[in-house]
């Protein structure tokens, strides 16, 4: 699958998808339009999922297709690449149905806070 044959191409496109989500919900919040499911206040949790969703995911893609250049390594593709991307968007699961995970004790939830750049001491 060509999607899975760089590390710059699931990352790069999962975070510009993210962003697109999360401006538009973090600008309605902040104006008070939306309520978020999470005990953040709204700009708290802008600059969250931008820190630790967005750039991380953009500094994963960065890294996992220059390090292969300048190491001489073969690259991360297929389904390694993929599994790990899936780990990224499973970190950001919970910050996005805060209120469905926080109240239950499930090793769903457990599992899905070590994703890419999650901070899961929030």
């Amino acid at each position: 699958m060509a999607l899975f044959s760089y590390g710059f191409r699931p990352f790069f496109l999962f975070s510009g998808l993210w962003v697109a989500v999360v401006l538009p919900v973090s600008i309605a919040a902040i104006f008070g339009w939306f309520d978020l499911p999470t005990t953040m206040a709204p700009a708290s949790w802008n600059a969250h999922e931008l820190l630790f969703g967005y750039a991380a995911a953009v500094v994963a893609g960065f890294m996992l297709t220059t390090v292969p250049n300048w190491t001489g390594r073969l690259p991360l593709r297929g389904w390694g690449l993929a599994g790990l991307a899936g780990l990224c968007l499973a970190g950001r699961v919970p910050f996005v149905s805060v209120g469905v995970c926080a109240n239950a004790v499930t090793p769903a939830c457990g599992v899905l806070k070590c994703g890419c750049g999650d901070a899961s001491w929030i």
